[in-house]
């Protein structure tokens, strides 16, 4: 990657400065010569002694006033002489030119050459200066808040920031536990009550039903303009059939989404797909194929409704924050997931099969999900823009994607131990035959 312009002008600029500082008393002429090398002092002195002579060969002045006039004069010559630097001033204009000229050359190429040899010009390299988090160091991380939190119980922003780790580790109820703490100690507020709500519902199948509602009802008293409560009770709401109140919410998130963004579009998708929905004949010519999945989502943005029965490969969209309808120019990532041999017995009949694509240099909240029956090998999928967990966070942001699978016995988007998984190779979005399989098991 190219050195950034600002590191170059700054580093030319301080090359200059030195060689200026360097040169400047080098380069300089000392002393103003005359052309046979007497200096200018000694020219005005032998200037004035001629005329002093020759005012003195007219008679006009006496012998003892040229005699004075000499004396002033020697007196200025010697003054003048006594203030110019010493060492040969007329014998000094060649060597210490030679030695500017010099270091003006030898000066950039030995910081250049020192820079290559004991610089780090990869430093310049934002890929460089900003390593990957491994999840080894994540984990590591969070253990240690865990530990800090366990010291210092009262700290409220503490116990906040770690349910928030917990979430993005998808260990959803210890976030609850935590948002919990966080609640009990801090004033509260509209933002921790939705994240509190929303880490309660992921433990509980992805329901918001119960006591996630009864805290997103206190955050929207707290701020009635909260994006992520008015996305969850309108997401709550939908689970429940209320199309009436569903859409009431969703249009309160519209009206405080600036407008020709690209968070209002996809609400106006969602507003368009829940008014066909409530609208039988309309539902009906736009009921959904095999190939066109309906919307069922639960994050901090949507939810929409849970798919309707059918095929048992039908998949459902576990975050979307937009009509499930593939859209022209949407990116996606294709492929299919395989399982190894040795743990094919690990699969029984009724598992459900979640595949998910996430950033891996980014947050572990996956940019797009799919929810299957397990059972069928090898299981194509299809993940694209459309499936996105929140609004603006879709595959085709992402530099490259990891593709997830993940088999459940308990049908718990949560991770459970003795879970079947298996993840890719990073790929690009829009990549197709992407190969996962699944031969690990979760501990």
């Amino acid at each position: 990657m190219a050195a950034s312009p600002l590191f170059w002008a700054l580093a030319l600029a301080l090359v200059a400065a030195t060689l200026a500082a360097l040169l400047w008393p080098l380069l300089r002429r000392r002393q103003v010569t005359t052309r046979d090398g007497e200096t200018a002092a000694a020219a005005v002195f032998r200037d004035h002694r001629r005329q002093i002579d020759a005012d003195h060969a007219a008679g006009l002045i006496s012998s003892g006033e040229r005699e004075t006039a000499m004396a002033e004069l020697v007196a200025r010559l010697g003054g003048e002489l006594a203030q110019a630097e010493p060492d040969h001033p007329a014998l000094h204009a060649g060597p210490p030119r030679a030695v500017g000229v010099a270091l003006l050359i030898m000066l950039p190429v030995a910081a250049a050459v020192m820079y290559a040899v004991l610089g780090n010009p990869q430093a310049m390299n934002p890929s460089a200066a900003r390593p990957a988090t491994t999840p080894a160091q994540m984990l590591a991380m969070v253990e240690a808040l865990h530990q800090r939190m366990k010291a210092n119980p009262e700290d409220g922003n503490g116990w906040a920031l770690l349910g928030r780790s917990y979430v993005t580790l998808g260990r959803f109820a210890d976030a609850a536990q935590a948002f919990a703490q966080a609640s009990e100690r801090l004033s509260a507020n509209a933002a921790l009550l939705a994240d509190q709500a929303e880490a309660i519902a992921l433990t509980q199948g992805e329901r918001l039903a119960g006591e996630p509602v009864a805290l997103l009802e206190r955050a929207l008293a707290l701020d009635a303009k909260h994006p992520k409560t008015l996305a969850l009770l309108a997401t709550a709401a939908i689970e429940r059939d209320n199309y009436v109140a569903g859409i009431g919410y969703w249009r309160q998130l519209r009206d405080i989404v600036p407008e020709g963004s690209a968070d209002r579009a996809r609400i106006d998708e969602v507003l368009a797909e829940l008014e066909a929905r409530r609208d039988p004949a309309a539902s009906a010519r736009a009921a959904p194929t095999d190939a066109t999945p309906r919307s069922k989502s639960i994050d901090s943005a949507a939810r929409g409704s849970a798919a309707p029965t059918g095929a048992a490969s039908r998949p459902e969209t576990l975050g979307s924050a937009a009509p499930a309808a593939t859209t022209a120019g949407s990116r996606s990532v294709e492929g299919r997931v395989e399982i190894a041999p040795a743990f094919a017995s690990n699969v029984g009949a009724g598992d459900t099969l979640f595949i998910f694509a996430r950033d891996p240099d980014g947050s572990r909240m996956p940019l797009a999900a799919i929810k299957l029956t397990a059972g069928k090998w090898p299981q194509p999928f299809r993940l694209t823009d459309e499936m996105a967990m929140a609004p603006g966070a879709v595959l085709s942001n992402a530099r490259q994607l990891i593709v997830e699978a993940r088999v459940s016995r308990s049908g718990n988007a949560t991770p459970a131990s003795g879970d079947l998984s298996g993840k890719s190779v990073p790929v690009a979005p829009g990549a197709r035959d992407v190969r996962v399989v699944l031969d690990r098991l979760v501990p």
